[in-house]
């Protein structure tokens, strides 16, 4: 398991975090970037974005290197990083962050409807 600090841009939503020590990340509209020096940087003055520090994931610190040295870029960026951030922050357990498939609702519905 690995902690991160995530900082979710208050503009789009979208959470980014450092994979290891000198990885740049940028949110989707481009308004906050982590740099390499880890210090975050936004397009203007406001500074219209949320840092949670110490969040607990699944991914190991060496998957995160891994990803970063063959820059497979599968992770450092979350879609709902609001939502994920509160929810690591006032959970204790370890979450793993990955996209939901699309079909996983329909399977709900389909097993739902075939245990009656």
């Amino acid at each position: 398991m690995a902690y991160i600090s995530m900082v979710v841009c208050g503009h789009c939503d979208f959470g980014i975090f450092q994979r290891v020590a000198g990885d740049t990340q940028t949110c989707d509209c481009g308004y906050v970037t982590i740099k390499q020096d880890g210090s975050v940087q936004a397009t203007d003055d406001q500074d219209f974005y949320r840092e949670f520090p110490g969040l607990n994931i699944v991914h190991s610190e060496e998957k995160l290197r891994r990803d970063f040295d063959e820059m497979e870029d599968r992770y450092g960026r979350v879609p709902h990083g609001l939502a994920m951030a509160q929810r690591l922050s006032n959970d204790k357990r370890s979450f793993k962050i990955q996209k939901r498939r699309h079909f996983e609702d329909d399977l709900v519905q389909v097993a739902s409807l075939t245990e009656e």
